[in-house]
């Protein structure tokens, strides 16, 4: 796995190499942002994206751009060449996902090398001391060299070192244990429907059975089912437990319970027995082979998938989500942007009225008001109204000869804001056919306008109080505790 992962690497390395060297005298703009901030890394990353949707994909926007993030693009930069940035847009999208996929495969074989790399220090002397009783076996990875004359053999060998033998205190102590555990085990059994797994040994010591009745349940706790009686029946078991030379005997009773026909019966009530824990020991729990008659139980384990592909397929699944913010990311900057043309439009309509009002024509109008706003963004600078700034390109289309009709209807499509384009219908009437109540008519869209902006600075403010709910109320927690803990200590100092 980690040689796949790192030819992916080179891949990708490959290819960003050569998108730069594609790319390095291409005056394309690689540095496209919808939420205000400076390009950084999708400068760096967007030529890799590039070279792989349209130079090796070959991939084809024609049908792309019907969709809307690309009627997003053209809004946000209606000035621009629109296909050409929806490519780049696209384009940044896959980089990004590459360029992340790239360090989480880098951080994938750092760690995979170190594991596999993680060596036991060489042990360069003649014994190991085997750990304390009830440590536990260890092992040590050692790095053996055999020589003989001038030929030298290394290889790596892993070396088991058993723990300690118990003492005699510790063996009977263990043995008093070991009592207290069977006697514990047998109560647990209850009555006994199918071969059971009698435990060997607890520790260092070792468990020898001896049934009272051979000709219904051996020794070792299987059941002979064809000289099983019809009614429950009571076994005595013997037990000795031997450990080194501490040896006890001890005897149990083990109720067998008669035939039974019923399958479906049998399965349910051995199902619950195994969820009560009474086929459980200490250390294992045991799965029945042998149901009452001639039942037989086969058990298939469910195969887990290696928590390391899960991982991996995570790792590589991260880069993907990228695609989701970045459409995120421009739906919310295209909001923004209406949400800026809602809230300037009752002050172009209300300078309409006034230059209306003064004598000057539709067109004049607008162009007056484009080119206030010009010179007020010379002395703003970085102040950018999107409302003007579309309004400036339908100024510049009626200049280069586009009918004020035709122009307007364009400013109206690149805007898609609803009272806008009741604004722009009320002036292309005008242009049409003339109106001679225009001024009452804008006047009237000039209030319903003012009231709408009254209404959404006060939805906007009801949010705002909504988003400070909570930090209210963890201040009010923190007030209450720094009143009320000195009261309580007193109390309980009292």
């Amino acid at each position: 796995m980690v040689w796949v992962v790192l030819a992916l690497e080179g891949i990708l390395l490959i290819l960003f190499v050569v998108s730069h060297w594609r790319y390095h005298k291409s005056k394309i703009q690689f540095s496209i942002r919808f939420d205000g901030k400076k390009a950084g890394i999708e400068r760096i990353l967007t030529p890799l994206g590039m070279l792989i949707v349209v130079n090796i994909l070959h991939v084809k926007f024609a049908k792309d751009y019907k969709k809307a993030a690309f009627e997003d693009i053209r809004q946000m930069v209606p000035a621009g060449d629109t296909k050409q940035l929806y490519q780049i847009f696209i384009a940044q999208k896959v980089g990004m996902a590459l360029g992340i996929l790239f360090l989480c495969n880098a951080c994938l074989v750092f760690s995979m090398s170190a594991s596999s790399n993680s060596k036991g220090e060489a042990f360069n002397g003649v014994s190991i001391d085997r750990p304390e009783y009830q440590q536990g076996d260890a092992g040590e990875r050692l790095l053996l060299s055999a020589r003989f004359e001038d030929t030298v053999i290394q290889r790596e060998v892993v070396v088991t070192v058993p723990e300690q033998q118990p003492d005699a205190i510790q063996r009977r102590q263990e043995l008093e244990e070991a009592k207290a555990y069977l006697q514990d085990y047998f109560h647990e059994l209850g009555t006994i429907r199918e071969d059971i797994k009698l435990p060997d040994h607890r520790k260092s010591v070792n468990f020898f059975y001896s049934s009272g009745l051979p000709e219904y349940i051996r020794d070792d706790g299987r059941l002979r089912r064809e000289n099983l009686p019809r009614e429950e029946t009571e076994v005595p078991m013997q037990v000795i437990l031997r450990s080194g030379e501490e040896e006890a005997a001890i005897t149990f009773s083990l109720v067998l319970a008669g035939k039974t026909e019923d399958l479906e019966a049998q399965v349910e009530e051995m199902v619950e027995n195994l969820n009560a824990g009474v086929y459980s020991t200490a250390t294992e729990v045991l799965l029945p082979a042998n149901g009452a008659g001639a039942v037989r139980y086969e058990w298939q384990k469910v195969e887990k998938r290696p928590a390391f592909l899960l991982w991996v397929l995570l790792i590589w699944l991260i880069p993907f989500l990228l695609f989701i913010g970045r459409d995120r990311e421009l739906k919310k900057a295209v909001e923004q942007r209406r949400e800026a043309m809602r809230i300037a439009y009752p002050e172009v309509i209300n300078r309409f009225v006034i230059l209306l009002g003064a004598g000057l024509s539709t067109q004049r109008a607008w162009t007056k008001i484009t080119d206030d706003y010009l010179e007020k963004r010379k002395g703003l600078e970085g102040t950018i109204q999107p409302i003007y700034e579309e309004m400036q390109i339908a100024s510049l289309q009626m200049q280069n000869g586009t009918s004020p009709k035709e122009a307007l209807e364009q400013f109206a499509a690149r805007v898609k804001v609803k009272e806008i384009r009741q604004f722009v219908s009320v002036l292309s009437q005008n242009l049409k056919r003339g109106d001679e109540f225009i001024i009452t008519h804008l006047r009237e869209l000039n209030s319903q306008a003012w009231e709408l902006r009254k209404k959404y600075v006060q939805e906007k403010s009801e949010e705002v109080d909504t988003k400070l709910l909570i930090p209210m109320m963890l201040m009010l927690v923190v007030i209450l505790i720094v009143v009320l803990a000195p009261a309580i200590m007193t109390m309980q100092i009292g």
